[in-house]
């Protein structure tokens, strides 16, 4: 399980709806591996599909489209944190 997807907007953590971007970030070498342009669950579907992610943090998402990443087999985390360091931190450090 190496990599996790994050919800982004200018630098931070943002809601699903709003994010500018989708970052897959890798959690064994501790940095971003790809970014791409937010367009919905397609987004999520194309870096799903691709990579073995299991886990996206954002800090809001509706409970359809929640329900919609959840299929996938993609854990939710709904968080208050604001940047991806912050997250790492706090779920995989320490």
């Amino acid at each position: 399980m190496r990599y996790v997807l994050f919800t982004m907007r200018d630098g931070r953590i943002s809601g699903f709806k709003l994010a500018s971007e989708v970052v897959l970030y890798n959690i064994e070498e501790n940095k971003p591996e790809k970014s791409i342009r937010n367009t919905g669950i397609e987004a999520l579907e194309e870096l799903i599909e691709e990579y073995d992610t299991w886990l996206l943090f954002t800090r809001e998402i509706s409970s359809e489209d929640k329900e919609l990443v959840e299929e996938t087999g993609v854990k939710v985390v709904v968080t208050s944190l604001e940047t991806i360091d912050e997250v790492i931190g706090e779920f995989f450090t320490g």
